[in-house]
């Protein structure tokens, strides 16, 4: 289940555009109290969205947002293989028409 986080930063549609992931955000107690969900159309320096084109960047500027809030970045890898799987369980579900499985993931030191 996805919980959604509602948050206010200043960050523009042409800092989206760079394309880079881990746009600077304040810090969550620099944050202004939001009483209900602000437009998806509207990016948060308020510019509205008008077109797919311009989707396609307040998209990414909404990504930005819950990585940077909610989940975080996963660690850059030393190399492809350096991620260890573990199988920690098993089990049948929807009557046999899926699995259910636990992985334990690791990333591995080089």
């Amino acid at each position: 289940m996805l919980c959604p986080v509602v948050v206010f930063a200043q960050v523009g549609p042409t800092d989206v555009r760079s394309g880079d992931p881990r746009l600077s955000f304040p810090s969550a107690d620099e944050l202004a109290q939001v009483r209900e969900l602000p437009s998806p159309f509207l990016f948060l320096d308020g510019t509205p969205v008008k077109t797919q084109e311009v989707w396609v960047r307040r998209r990414a500027e909404m990504k930005a947002m819950v990585l940077h809030y909610q989940f975080g970045h996963a660690p850059a890898l030393s190399a492809p293989d350096a991620i260890i799987a573990e199988v920690l369980s098993e089990t049948e579900a929807f009557a046999g028409k899926s699995t259910k499985r636990a992985v334990r993931f690791r990333f591995a030191a080089r």
